[in-house]
């Protein structure tokens, strides 16, 4: 009777195994990029994915998506996912995502599905530029994690090259952390091939260590010898004249030293002699500059008692309103404002949520001319593995002209998960623009570059969210004129853009308006008007983009994104 049962639980527990370790199948109706990989909850919620030689528990609920499966698949930080490889080089992406919560992202070499034109390889826009301090430490996988407080990233830093994961978040950020500690090494994956390559290093250094002599008896002290015989020979074969060409030696150097103390007083004698003719010449200058001095005075005086006589200009001065308001302009010593690029007419382009690769960029030229390019900020809702400065420089070379965008916390009383703070609004404006300065620089984009806040729509009736949306804005405007930046906004036309125009005054000073606007009103109107929420005067001349229709879907040259469209007479990159 024990053997039958023996035998029972044997075959039981063989189907078991069977059943928990079979091949992985993809969940029906999530489609080819969706391929959930074996879970093995180690506790309830909670499930165990396997990826490049790790393995990491995540929430069960969470999808994992293989981006070498399908390289058209957008990596998203919208929405809670796992994703597994590198994203796409022309990713199919919602034109205008906006914002950030949890996800994971685990990236190795050779497993990338980005093709040609892909610039990075990094998951988040334009690559981390300063992934900030250590936080913590994974002794299982010998890494270290890394935080980027403001754009709330976390990255790890692993023995293995080029194996990454990234882990985004929103707000508190123990649950990714936790998530990250949960990484190990899956078993006999790496463990097996670092025994075999130890074992073989340990075999050729005992072969090397075999073949050198012990030290000890005749074969040790042969080199001993032969070293002594060397010398001994070297003594006895002296130069019988060693004495005499030792004194010669001797006086060479005496006169060699003699040589070198007369030109270092003929070089003395001269310096000396060209500073006295300095004194000299610039005696002479001093003479020459007062006497221009005195005749320039002159000259003043004599223009003066003309002026003074001839009433006409004395009239025609004092009602000259330009030249007043000019005056009064100067006096009040506003800084002087960045050079923007301008533009003489209008320019078709476009903006998507990710970037595209460089052969869709080369495509896209024959219809379009610019296009927005999102280089970081903690809402930022997709990754842009093809963003970089090699990127930057490739396209503008192409003539495209770009519009540089960052997109940070949002209005205190919209529905976003990373909102301003009213009562650090100043603060957190000041940091984002010193972000968003560090992210253009790391794409090669200097001072002069214009860089646009993305402020999504909010309630701009609510006056403190109003209020503390404009100070926001005036501390990122002042903070990039500071660093010689030129300062743009997007916003909807009545929100954001209608309350920076109307707006003189921000928290008792005047309010720093920035250089360009940007905003959405989507009337199928390819122009700059924004009636009836942006006056006429407001941003006069070529300082507006227009958004003019919202997210669709359009096909150049073989290449498909999805866009919203823009009429650009604004600052842009080029």
């Amino acid at each position: 009777m024990r053997r039958v049962i023996t035998f029972a639980l044997v075959v039981t527990l063989t189907y078991l195994g069977l059943g928990v370790f079979a091949p992985p199948q993809p969940m029906p109706g999530t489609g080819a990029a969706a391929a959930r990989l074996t879970a093995l909850a180690s506790r309830s919620g909670f499930k165990a994915v396997r990826y490049a030689g790790y393995t990491i528990r995540v929430p069960a609920s969470w999808p994992v998506y293989r981006l070498d499966r399908d390289p058209s698949q957008c990596v998203r930080y919208d929405r809670h996912a796992v994703y597994l490889g590198q994203p796409g080089a022309n990713q199919q992406c919602p034109a205008h995502l906006v914002g950030r919560t949890a996800t994971i992202s685990i990236q190795a070499p050779g497993t990338g599905s980005a093709g040609t034109g892909s610039a990075g390889t990094g998951s988040a826009p334009g690559g981390p530029v300063d992934i900030g301090p250590a936080i913590g430490t994974l002794p299982q996988v010998g890494g270290s994690v890394t935080r980027d407080a403001q754009d709330q990233e976390m990255h790890t830093s692993l023995a293995d090259p080029g194996v990454s994961v990234t882990g985004t978040y929103t707000g508190d950020a123990g649950g990714v952390l936790s998530i990250l500690r949960s990484l190990r090494r899956a078993g006999g994956h790496r463990a097996a091939a670092g025994a075999a390559a130890g074992g073989g290093r340990a075999q050729v250094m005992a072969r090397s260590v075999a073949a050198l002599p012990s030290g000890t008896g005749h074969a040790g002290s042969v080199p001993h010898a032969a070293v002594a015989l060397r010398v001994a020979h070297a003594v006895q074969h002296h130069h019988p004249r060693a004495h005499h060409g030792r004194r010669h030696r001797q006086a060479r150097k005496h006169q060699a030293r003699k040589h070198q103390a007369r030109k270092d007083h003929a070089a003395k004698h001269r310096a000396a002699r060209h500073r006295a003719g300095q004194h000299k010449g610039a005696r002479h200058h001093t003479r020459r500059h007062h006497a221009r001095r005195h005749h320039a005075r002159k000259h003043a005086a004599r223009k003066h008692r003309a002026r003074k006589h001839d009433p006409r200009k004395h009239q025609a001065r004092k009602h000259d309103p330009r030249k007043h308001q000019a005056r009064k302009h100067r006096r009040r010593g506003r800084p002087a404002l960045p050079r923007t690029p301008r533009l003489r007419q209008g320019l078709r382009g476009f903006d998507s949520c990710t970037t595209p690769s460089l052969p869709a960029m080369q495509a896209w030229r024959q219809a379009f001319s610019a296009m927005a390019v999102y280089i970081g900020g903690v809402e930022a809702g997709c990754a842009s593995p093809n963003l970089s400065a090699d990127w930057v420089h490739a396209v503008t070379g192409m003539g495209w002209a770009l519009m540089p965008t960052y997109v940070g916390p949002q209005a205190s009383c919209s529905a976003f998960s990373v909102r301003i703070r009213p009562a650090r609004a100043v603060a957190e404006g000041r940091a984002a623009a010193l972000d968003a300065i560090q992210q253009a620089a790391a794409l090669g984009m200097g001072p002069g570059t214009p860089v646009y806040y993305d402020m999504e729509a909010y309630n701009g009736h609510r006056r403190r969210c109003r209020d503390a949306t404009l100070a926001f804005l005036d501390a990122w405007t002042r903070t990039l004129h500071a660093h010689g930046y030129s300062s743009g906004v997007y916003s909807s036309a009545s929100s954001g853009a209608a309350n920076m125009g109307a707006a003189s005054t921000v928290d008792g000073h005047r309010i720093a308006k920035p250089d360009s606007v940007w905003f959405g009103l989507w009337d199928d109107e390819r122009n700059v008007q924004g009636l009836p929420y942006l006056l006429q005067g407001w941003w006069r001349g070529p300082r507006r983009i227009k958004q003019y229709e919202g997210p669709h879907k359009r096909t150049v040259g073989g290449f498909t994104l999805d866009i919203d469209s823009d009429w650009v007479f604004g600052a842009v990159y080029r």
